[in-house]
């Protein structure tokens, strides 16, 4: 059966509008889910962490898995834009549809609604530990922010007994654009392969009266923002709306540090830190767990051994990986069925440079790719002199920059 190229079109806009609506529904949700309960579980870590009377090591141990759970609550909160600053979204959606050849004639913003998600709160908990993300604040940030966490701490008090919203913020933007179909596309994928993540709620096509090969068309995109712990999305926060900018790295601390290509989806994330961190030395994650089932993490002072592996077999894909103390999955001797993003296996890790001499985290990660694929690992912003990244290959593997 021939499709005539305007159903083609049609399926096309389709298929994108069916994966924003699962986003929603079964994706953003589960995110807000997942925050709930990390929230909980280093509520519960900190106020084991106050008991006068556990050991050391003990104590040590406690402050490990708070560092895992910052990890972890960095990683869910990550897709989320961190406010709503309408200028910097005209400046980001202007930038994407310039870069795809379309002509956006027309911009406009719906009035942002305020979302409240309830969260289910035990009313035999200790009040000790309910505005423990604000408590984790006064610590690490400033006094600016401090004076804010405190305010948030009163209005906590005040509303004891009460269910406690998690308060997202919808922009809806309207969009009229003119341009060719290969132009639409792009453009949505742009949206799709963004780092926060941009739900298209609406999009309609028609054939334009002056040139057939041209389209007119407009779209509504939703952005979904939330506040957030830790002080992530340094690049969109500190704009400079004169110059270029590039994808935020969720995982390191300077600002404009990190462009790397929108055109690929990693499928393994990997970070690399310093001791120092407030997060742990190692973590790894498959890139689309949004429930953190995949991660794993290390904290070590010194050198930690990784190991990743991934295989294929009957046209599917498998990975599994492990620290010295942990594995995904627990049991080593099975993998786990993967669909890989691009026509590569593509991992990225985002590591630091050394912060002082006595800095001596890092890792030593030997990797096997036994598929019939080719695996790119990137090491982002490591130590030129001293690395904390060091690959030992097996397979097709290239290691880039």
């Amino acid at each position: 059966m021939n499709i005539s190229k305007r159903e083609k079109i049609l399926l096309a806009i389709l298929v994108i509008l069916l994966g924003s609506y699962s986003f929603y529904n079964f994706i953003a949700s589960p995110y807000l889910d997942e925050i709930n309960l990390l929230k909980q579980d280093l509520n519960n870590k900190t106020t084991e962490l106050k008991n006068v009377n556990i050991s050391k090591s003990e104590i040590e141990d406690i402050q490990k898995e708070i560092k895992a759970l910052h990890a972890k609550i960095w990683t869910v909160t990550e897709r989320f834009f961190p406010s709503y600053e309408q200028e910097k979204i005209i400046t980001l959606l202007d930038k994407m549809l310039k870069d795809s050849n379309l002509d956006g004639y027309s911009m406009s913003f719906i009035p942002v609604e305020i979302i409240d998600i309830y969260e289910e709160k035990d009313n035999n908990s200790n009040n000790e530990g309910e505005t423990l993300l604000n408590e984790i604040a006064d610590i690490y940030f400033s006094p600016d922010d401090k004076k804010q966490n405190k305010e948030n701490k009163e209005n906590n008090e005040k509303n004891n007994g009460e269910q406690k919203p998690i308060k997202l913020k919808k922009a809806s933007v309207s969009i009229y654009f003119r341009g060719s179909y290969n132009g639409i596309i792009n453009f949505l994928k742009k949206i799709e392969h963004y780092n926060k993540k941009i739900i298209v709620s609406s999009l309609n096509i028609n054939v334009s009266n002056d040139e057939k090969d041209y389209l007119n068309g407009s779209i509504i995109l939703d952005l979904y923002s939330i506040k957030k712990l830790h002080k992530q999305d340094t690049e969109y926060l500190a704009w400079d709306y004169d110059n270029d900018y590039g994808k935020n790295n969720p995982f390191y601390y300077q600002d404009n540090s990190v462009r790397f290509d929108e055109l690929y989806i990693e499928d393994f994330v990997m970070t690399v830190k310093p001791e120092s961190s407030v997060m742990p030395t190692v973590t790894i994650k498959q890139n689309s767990d949004y429930k953190n089932e995949t991660f794993i993490y290390a904290d070590n002072k010194g050198i930690e051994n990784i190991e990743i592996e991934v295989i294929s077999k009957d046209d599917k894909y498998y990975y599994k990986y492990k620290t010295e103390d942990m594995s995904y999955p627990n049991d080593y001797n099975n993998s786990i069925e993967f669909m890989p993003n691009n026509d590569f296996i593509y991992m990225t890790i985002y590591t630091h440079e050394r912060n002082s001499r006595e800095d001596i985290s890092g890792c030593n990660i030997k990797a096997s790719n036994l598929t019939d694929k080719s695996m790119i690992i990137r090491v982002i912003n490591d130590d030129k002199n001293r690395p904390r990244v060091t690959v030992i290959k097996k397979g097709n593997i290239i290691i880039k920059d």
